[in-house]
């Protein structure tokens, strides 16, 4: 293979290729032969892995026919609930090195949330925070998420399709907060509605033993 000289070249040789180095800056001196193996590909993926590149992991939507509330009926009859997960954290070297090892995986998420659905609770407050517990015991290094946990139909004094808590586990809040209204998102230390926090639709009512069924929240 005849060597190459380079000067000013844009793109690099093939593998193999024999270099002739002119007119070099921050290369080794003139004159000097280099034998090029993947060099590209090396400088690519090490650009990657040096990068941080902040973003999220969410896996949303997670279905469960649980047994969790302070009425007989609910615990009796259950219900549906669904459970969203979001991880904010570096994806850089993941996206780098396509390894499965380099990033979280939400197929263990998923099975935590199972896990924990299955276990009954007055509150779906205590529903999430256990699951932020265990995700947090298997992932230590894992340091900003949040559970959302939401209740279908909650047995309240009027209609109301979904009770929801949300539980964040950082002590920098996640920017990346679903809105109430696709149109306007909600700033993650503002309730979206200022009457009420998120997740006390009939907080205050939902476990006192004096109050009939249907006019508990949780």
């Amino acid at each position: 293979m005849c060597p190459v000289i380079l000067s000013k070249a844009k793109e690099l040789p093939t593998k193999g290729t024999t270099v002739i180095l002119s007119k070099a800056k921050d290369l080794p001196p003139k004159g000097t032969t280099v034998i090029l193996s993947k060099a590209k590909e090396l400088r690519t993926q090490k650009k990657l892995k040096k990068m941080k590149q902040n973003g999220t992991i969410e896996l949303e939507g997670m279905e469960f026919h649980s047994f969790h509330g302070c009425l007989e009926s609910e615990r009796r009859e259950g219900n549906l609930f669904t459970v969203d997960f979001r991880a904010c954290l570096d994806l850089g070297k993941a996206a780098a090195t396509d390894s499965l090892e380099d990033t979280l995986d939400y197929g263990r998420i998923y099975d935590i949330v199972a896990g924990q659905m299955q276990i009954p609770s007055d509150l779906i407050e205590n529903v999430a925070g256990r699951i932020i517990s265990a995700i947090s015991d298997e992932f230590p290094w894992l340091d900003d998420f949040s559970v959302r946990v939401s209740k279908r139909n909650p047995p309240v004094s009027g209609r109301a399709a979904w009770s929801r808590v949300t539980l964040r586990h950082s002590g920098t809040p996640c920017h990346l907060e679903p809105s109430c209204h696709p149109d306007t998102p909600c700033h993650p230390d503002t309730p979206c509605h200022p009457e009420r926090s998120e997740g006390s639709v009939t907080e205050n009512q939902s476990c006192h033993p004096e109050q009939s069924e249907g006019s508990a929240g949780k």
